[in-house]
Order: C-alpha cells, then structure tokens, then sequence
C-alpha cells in the first residue's frame, strides 16, 4: 500500500478512536492523543473489551434460548481476547503511536 493510503486510514482510524463512543463503558481506558499505547494497556484493552464483547455474546445466546455450559464462557472470553489483541496490536497501537510520536516531535497530527 502505498504511503498516503495508509495515511488516510490512519486518519479516519484515529478519529474514530477519540470518540467517546468505541471506548464505552471504558472511557478511564482512553489515552490522550498525544500519549504513547504500551503492552500494558494493550493487555487492559483487551481484557476488558473482550469481556464486554463475551458477555454480549453470552447474553444473545440467552435470549435466543441457547444453553450456556461454563465451557461457552471460558472459549468466548479466550476468542475475544484473542482477536482484539490482534487487533489492537497490529491497528489500534499502529496508528494510534504514530500520532502521538509525531505529536510529540511537533509536527502535524
């Protein structure tokens, strides 16, 4: 891909991820623009968002009558983690660190 395509994505990535809205319930787990995601918020993130996602999925499975065995809560808690560390790792962290190194060096967001 070329440089500006992965610009514009980071752009419109990034706009998204300082809105209130993807961070909810866990607005305490949102950086400031200008601050640095490490590993150890990575594996916040991940924890969390993928409890709220799990219990979301446990919760459609009640409503639509499906029996839940504690296997269901443990494999849906080990996928979610699984596939929001992918992401936050390989997209969120990305994009989210260049802005706040060129933020820091202050240079245009």
């Amino acid at each position: 891909m070329s440089k500006g395509i992965i610009d514009s994505i980071e752009i419109v990535h990034n706009r998204l991820s300082d809105t209130n809205f993807v961070w909810f319930p866990f607005l305490w787990l949102k950086l400031s623009p200008s601050q640095q995601l490490t590993p150890w918020h990575l594996v916040k993130m991940t924890f969390w968002f993928g409890l709220y996602f799990n219990v979301a999925y446990l919760v459609k499975k009640l409503i639509f009558g499906e029996t839940i065995e504690i296997i269901h809560v443990f494999e849906g808690q080990l996928a979610f983690m699984a596939l929001f560390y992918i992401w936050f790792n390989l997209v969120t962290k990305t994009f989210w660190n260049r802005r706040a190194k060129r933020i820091n060096q202050g240079t245009k967001p």
